[in-house]
């Protein structure tokens, strides 16, 4: 018996749960220290004019495409405001835990 190798050839059609694969494999989602680290430069300097600017302020490298992805969550969770001009401003606001009463 002879062995062919049958080749694959792509289809010209590739169907939509090829795609969402595809598209979930290139996709990057933040990590929580990632998110964190951000969180905690943004609370530290407290507004910035640019993403730009943030993105050289953070203490470790960060792809543009996930910084974005941060800064829509926290905007998203109240914590800074996206303004139209491109800054950003931290202006979320830690509740002071309050003082349990003791009861005899």
């Amino acid at each position: 018996m002879s062995s062919q190798k049958q080749s694959r050839t792509p289809s010209r059609r590739t169907s939509k749960k090829t795609i969402f694969q595809q598209t979930l494999k290139n996709h990057h989602e933040p990590t929580l220290p990632t998110i964190r680290m951000v969180e905690k430069t943004m609370k530290k300097i407290q507004f910035v004019t640019s993403r730009n600017q943030l993105f050289k302020e953070l203490p470790k490298q960060v792809m543009q495409q996930t910084l974005k992805k941060i800064l829509n969550y926290l905007e998203d969770s109240n914590k800074i405001i996206l303004n139209n001009d491109g800054s950003i401003g931290w202006i979320f606001v830690e509740s002071v835990k309050p003082i349990k009463s003791r009861s005899r």
